[in-house]
């Protein structure tokens, strides 16, 4: 297992002092930590500790890399896997676990490109940060005629969100945004309200796509959450709930022209989920970030 650390932005700026004093005088809400009163600090509630993003890193036939993260550890694991023949998920000639300790609680990560990930937490004094992360593949090598991977340094990492603002407190989720380059969707975990995050250039943009207010179904017990690009129903978004699979029926968001934006979104039974097709692999174009036919 290898450990880098990773290059960090200036953290949250903190009021003291005078400063400190002015704006609790005009803001009763603002607490002491000058972190308005609404946003959560200290670590995230246990619905948010996810384990693993639902997408896989595919920089070639040979190589792929799962993230793990761990929130209350505060880390995040990218775990390498290398196929000389490509012939995954059997084929696999060798594997590193490349581990990056965090300064920030970890909720959410998912994998936007062949060599970046974005990876999103809290921070101690009560910001939520979202960071696009660029990787440094891994050197392949050989030792006594055996495969060997040797993980690199992170690349880079950019900060693309940083704030404690009510209504985007703590990431729930980040799925690639199929359709559109540099783009993701996200739900804040307060709101329960998804936004549409860019980042292909500064100003880093949030747009809001989708209210609790008009889909009520976005406040469900979800805590799966997958996409992939469907034979018959263009790009697809599936957040369900993985405690009560089968049973608590999945909000399915689609985008069935495939051209970036989401078309509608249904709460649908299992049944017709599996009547359309939407839990067979086989009818998929790429399902998680992998290709599938």
């Amino acid at each position: 297992m290898s450990s880098n650390p990773v290059r960090r932005a200036s953290p949250l700026r903190v009021l003291t002092g005078t400063a400190l004093l002015a704006v609790l005088g005009t803001n009763p809400a603002v607490t002491q930590s000058g972190v308005p009163d609404a946003i959560h600090v200290g670590i995230p509630p246990n619905e948010l500790h996810m384990r693993f993003s639902s997408s896989t890193l595919v920089p070639s036939n040979q190589l792929r890399a799962e993230i793990r993260l761990s929130t209350q550890e505060k880390w995040v694991e990218i775990r390498w896997r290398y196929s000389a023949s490509g012939g995954f998920p059997l084929g696999v000639d060798a594997h590193a676990t490349q581990h990056v300790a965090l300064a920030y609680w970890p909720t959410a990560a998912e994998v936007v490109a062949t060599n970046k990930i974005l990876v999103a937490g809290k921070e101690p004094r009560g910001a939520t940060r979202i960071e696009v992360w660029t990787l440094a593949l891994p050197t392949v090598g050989t030792a006594g005629g055996a495969y060997v991977l040797s993980p690199n340094p992170v690349a880079d990492v950019t900060s693309v969100y940083q704030d404690a603002v009510e209504g985007k407190d703590m990431v729930r989720f980040m799925l690639k945004l199929r359709g559109k380059p540099a783009s993701a969707l996200v739900q804040y975990h307060d709101s329960k309200d998804v936004y549409e995050l860019s980042w292909g250039s500064s100003p880093y943009d949030q747009t809001l796509v989708l209210a609790k207010a008009t889909v009520p179904a976005l406040d469900g017990k979800h805590n799966r959450f997958h996409a992939g690009e469907h034979q018959t129903h263009g790009y697809v978004y599936v957040l369900s709930d993985l405690d009560n699979y089968g049973q608590e029926p999945p909000l399915v968001l689609f985008d069935s022209n495939k051209d970036g934006a989401l078309d509608a979104n249904v709460v649908m039974s299992w049944d017709t989920y599996t009547s359309q097709g939407l839990n067979d692999l086989n009818q998929y174009v790429e399902h998680g970030g992998i290709p599938v036919n």
